[in-house]
């Protein structure tokens, strides 16, 4: 994805409002936690610089401590605990200017007080040469509020120099070369940094896209695998995995039933009426099975060729068996003409039923167990249940 088709150029901020408000968010959280290690150590830097104050200008130091530690560290500090509250990340770029802002104008504030008071080294003018460093990189300040806020301290500084207190010209050109020089690099940092922050940003929502995809894809094949194609049930794959899983959640504790069906004559329905006729048969049959089991807990499927398995947990024998004569009846009241079955006119089911409480046995032991009771419903005339006993 290209982002300078999506993004203003001289701002960076996406054309799209949403994608925007988005991106914000992603790069707020992401950076919460920068910010808060960030400013935590600017604040202790900025109390440790009180030594410096005192070994530099002894006299004069408790003017300097008081810009310190009355107005600057305290307003940080409470600027820190904010962004331990719900709503830091929201505004965290409006906070990261705060700092540099109060920082810078403290800085500022002492060029003053020390100019004025016949000091002409200009010491602290390398503090705010440090300040602009700290916003650019360690605070992360994206590009147009690092813009703003290196202009706000640099015309503050200037109004201080040129009318407050003097400075030569000569010290004040080359503060602004300095100035200038270290706002340029690092506005181009900032740039940078937040191009590259806002080009991750999009390579996440492509690979979200992707994953997305990829799941539907899944799913999808997952379905192909344990679908059957004919009539949108379970295949015999899925019957057999949910009734192994059914076998292991229940095992000594509750009954489970399976349901074995064939349709009968099959093979004479459709060498009869076609295979195409006897698709249509099939899919009848499966969507009235489904009609009659309980709820989603009851499991069905096409086992194979004209056979279903439906899996009953929780069924004793009793109430499976009226399951499966319900399912019996509806089917042979469906009345799919049947001229080629030797027990009836229409389509009709021989219905096998095993019933048991998981032990030690496999589950494909109940399996055989219905089917054994299917072919004792065949043996015994068809369009009939019959019980494993």
């Amino acid at each position: 994805m290209d982002i300078w088709h999506l993004t203003n150029k001289i701002t960076l901020k996406f054309y799209d409002q949403k994608l925007e408000s988005e991106y914000l968010i992603f790069s707020n959280i992401r950076q919460l936690m920068q910010v808060r290690f960030a400013l935590f150590s600017g604040i202790i830097l900025y109390i440790l610089f009180g030594f410096l104050d005192y070994y530099l200008y002894p006299d004069i130091y408790s003017y300097l401590l008081k810009i310190r530690f009355i107005y600057v560290v305290p307003i940080l500090f409470i600027l820190f605990i904010f962004l331990y509250s719900k709503f830091a990340y929201k505004v965290l770029q409006e906070i990261n200017l705060l700092i540099v802002i109060i920082a810078g104008m403290g800085i500022v504030e002492m060029i003053r007080f020390l100019q004025v008071n016949g000091y002409k080294d200009n010491i602290y003018f390398s503090g705010l040469i440090l300040v602009f460093f700290y916003a650019y990189t360690y605070l992360g300040l994206r590009f147009k509020y690092a813009l703003f806020s290196s202009l706000i301290i640099i015309l503050a500084y200037e109004f201080v120099s040129i009318k407050l207190t003097k400075i030569p010209l000569k010290n004040l050109v080359a503060n602004n070369y300095f100035f200038i020089s270290t706002n340029l690099l690092g506005v181009f940092v900032g740039y940078f940094q937040e191009l590259n922050s806002r080009k991750y940003f999009l390579l996440l929502k492509e690979l979200e896209k992707e994953k997305e995809k990829l799941e539907k894809s899944n799913v999808k094949l997952s379905e192909m695998v344990h679908l059957d194609g004919l009539t949108g049930i379970g295949n015999k794959r899925y019957l057999l995995e949910n009734l192994e899983k059914l076998w292991q959640l229940h095992k000594d504790q509750n009954i489970i039933s399976v349901l074995m069906i064939d349709v009968d004559f099959f093979k004479n329905y459709n060498d009869t009426y076609g295979h195409i006729a006897g698709d249509e048969c099939l899919k009848k049959i499966s969507s009235t099975i489904m009609e009659v089991v309980r709820s989603e807990k009851d499991i069905v499927g096409r086992f194979g060729g004209e056979e279903f398995m439906v899996i009953l947990p929780y069924a004793d024998e009793v109430t499976a068996f009226k399951i499966a004569e319900r399912i019996r009846k509806k089917i042979e009241q469906l009345k799919i003409e049947h001229i080629s079955s030797k027990v009836s006119n229409v389509v009709t089911v021989s219905i096998g039923l095993a019933t048991t409480i998981p032990h030690n046995d496999n589950y494909e032991k109940l399996v055989e167990c219905a089917d054994k009771a299917l072919y004792t419903a065949k043996n015994l005339g068809r369009n009939r249940v019959e019980v494993y006993h």
